[in-house]
């Protein structure tokens, strides 16, 4: 479960590493935190607390906790891949890299080939890139760039309202506390 703070800094102490300048916001900032359980692997069960029997609940900032979890998700995923291609048997007059995609296919794991794009369309999102609050970069080729009235929008982490989930939003300020309009990313950023 995710969980947002909204802290107010006297002078010197605390706050955001943002060199945002919203002065009105610059003794204010946010901590995100995470709590989850760690079970042990014959003890997990459900239960109505939410804990499991024999395991501990911890609490870490959000922006690690994600890193971690997409880190250990890449991590697998390539794991399987390997696993996938090491395994994979191809005749001598089948092209490799069609069969080594039909394998991938089999197996359910489409996410093994990598997508070319091309850099005049569509570059790969980075998700790492957003754990902290970053500037949002505005797609120079859109039709649409006066309607931002030159506002500096910021990218970041937010929890649901519910807590259960971790998302992205577009915030109005350095600091991602204020969270922006509905519809300002697909505003500034379609292709």
């Amino acid at each position: 479960k995710c969980h947002s703070f909204y802290h107010y800094a006297v002078d010197g102490e605390g706050g955001n590493d943002n060199d945002g300048d919203d002065d009105q916001m610059a003794n204010f900032y946010s901590q995100q935190l995470v709590t989850f359980d760690l079970c042990p692997s014959n003890s997990c069960k459900s239960s109505s607390s939410g804990t499991c029997s024999g395991g501990g609940q911890y609490v870490v900032g959000m922006a690690d906790f994600i890193d971690a979890y997409t880190e250990s998700k890449m991590n697998l995923q390539e794991y399987n891949c390997e696993q996938i291609r090491e395994g994979c048997y191809c005749s001598d007059d089948t092209d490799d890299e069609q069969c080594e995609q039909d394998c991938y296919d089999a197996a359910g794991l489409d996410y093994c080939v990598e997508q070319e794009y091309d850099d005049d369309k569509v570059e790969e999102f980075d998700l790492q890139e957003y754990f902290e609050c970053k500037e949002m970069e505005v797609n120079n080729n859109n039709n649409n760039n006066n309607n931002n009235n030159n506002n500096q929008y910021y990218i970041g982490l937010k929890c649901s309202s519910d807590g259960s989930s971790i998302n992205l939003a577009v915030f109005t300020d350095a600091n991602c506390m204020n969270e922006a309009n509905e519809g300002v990313y697909e505003a500034n950023n379609y292709y």
